[in-house]
């Protein structure tokens, strides 16, 4: 049973009516199947702020509100059951269904859009679409011979509205987001516990596939498995090298749960124990986390969490002397941005990098019940600094959890996936878990 009701969906669209004006109506394309090579397509996933608006994750299909029309109008343009269609691509709901499970008020094929269209824009004044959609602009020739040069000057974009009222979440939509930490805490817990030197990066994504497919998700986005020098580079993807005793591997990965995802970084000793000198890394790295995650409540501005971050990851450099103090002096000057130099956090949803403002009238954006953010200090020491002691170098921690604002508190979303240095060597040291 799908975690987000018809009810909801329709709520949304409602909610998105109401700040339109009643002179006009919005456009929202579907996402479209994507060519992978030849004749063959990557796996189909919806466009968030579609999928937003209806649960329905087939392609090619729009969505026209109306909201001049008594409570407001919701058409959806979908594909027809044509059977040759069917028996090679299985099946779709098809308009008529999609009335009765989408919750819409009425369902044509999608052959039927452009004559539709055509009597929905009688006497509105205004169209709301997203932009960049092909779909939208491939349509707008013919409504702008119809509308000349009035069009052009209407046309408004949609996203920053949709992406205002995705900006805080529902009970429902944290449901999903819990459900994908869940799972993506138990990939990475499995990961850590597969780990062995020997193996090679994509072997660890492989683990991660597994327990996301194993539980009915999928990657919410390509996973990062970057063991020792592969980690210097912050969006590596390539998961190719093999991993070496003595060398760490950090793993950013999560899945997603009806769209929604979950996003986790973890850092572990290939060997199975941290040295010394890796051990203090992630002991700072892990302090800068927790205290973090303390600044994630309510009616804190958004950056107090990189705040705090920054301030003991710039403390624990100073006095490992790996930058030079004193710590108020390395503040300002910013003298940790050398090794920690990415925001502690974004924010999470239908997008791993959802939508919602870093910055509003100028500020950091007051948080506020419903609000998910991931916080993920780093440290990353170049292999090849020679400003530091040689048992710093090659050094690469990052540790990333997804977290709920809340009433009672932040609501760590993905604690379930271990990160205390103890919980880590024990589970590598008494796993009986064999990779195949």
């Amino acid at each position: 049973m799908p975690l987000i009701a018809k009810r909801e969906f329709a709520s949304r669209r409602n909610r998105l009516m109401k700040q339109m004006p009643a002179n006009s109506l919005a456009v929202i394309a579907a996402s479209s199947l994507q060519t992978r090579s030849g004749d063959t397509h990557y796996r189909f996933r919806q466009h968030s702020d579609f999928l937003y608006l209806t649960g329905f994750n087939e392609p090619d299909a729009i969505l026209v509100l109306v909201p001049r029309r008594a409570k407001g109008e919701t058409i959806i343009f979908c594909r027809d059951p044509d059977a040759e269609y069917q028996r090679w691509n299985g099946e779709v709901l098809g308009p008529e269904q999609a009335e009765q499970k989408l919750g819409v008020d009425h369902g044509f094929g999608l052959d039927a859009f452009t004559d539709i269209a055509e009597g929905l824009l009688e006497g509105i004044e205004q169209i709301y679409a997203p932009l960049d959609n092909a779909t939208i602009t491939q349509a707008l020739p013919t409504w702008q011979a119809r509308y000349g040069t009035k069009l052009g000057e209407q046309l408004l974009d949609i996203q920053p509205l949709i992406a205002d009222l995705r900006w805080v979440k529902s009970s429902a939509e944290l449901r999903a987001m819990g459900a994908a930490a869940t799972i993506s805490s138990a990939a990475m817990n499995r990961a850590i516990e597969a780990t062995r030197p020997g193996l090679w990066e994509y072997q660890i994504a492989a683990e991660l596939h597994h327990t996301y497919l194993w539980h009915g998700a999928e990657a919410a986005y390509l996973p990062i498995v970057a063991a020792g020098q592969s980690a210097e580079a912050l969006h590596y993807v390539d998961n190719q090298r093999e991993l070496r005793d003595g060398d760490l591997l950090l793993v950013d990965a999560g899945c997603e749960v009806e769209g929604y995802a979950a996003d986790i970084t973890r850092t572990w000793p290939i060997s199975g124990q941290f040295n010394s000198a890796q051990r203090a890394i992630y002991q700072l790295v892990l302090a800068a986390n927790e205290a973090a995650i303390a600044e994630v409540v309510m009616g804190n501005p958004y950056d107090a969490a990189h705040q705090a971050a920054v301030k003991m990851i710039c403390h624990g450099l100073v006095q490992l002397k790996i930058i030079d103090g004193p710590v108020d002096e390395a503040l300002k000057q910013q003298r940790y941005k050398k090794y920690f130099m990415h925001a502690t956090g974004h924010w999470v949803g239908l997008d791993v990098h959802d939508t919602g403002p870093y910055k509003v009238a100028g500020q950091s954006p007051v948080l506020e019940d419903g609000m998910v953010v991931t916080v993920e200090p780093g440290i990353y020491i170049d292999s090849t600094d020679q400003t530091v002691a040689p048992k710093w170098r090659g050094i690469a921690v990052r540790i990333e959890d997804t977290v709920a604002v809340s009433q009672n508190g932040p609501r760590v979303l993905t604690s379930a996936a271990i990160k205390q240095i103890d919980q880590i060597e024990t589970a590598m040291r008494e796993t009986d878990y064999a990779p195949v």
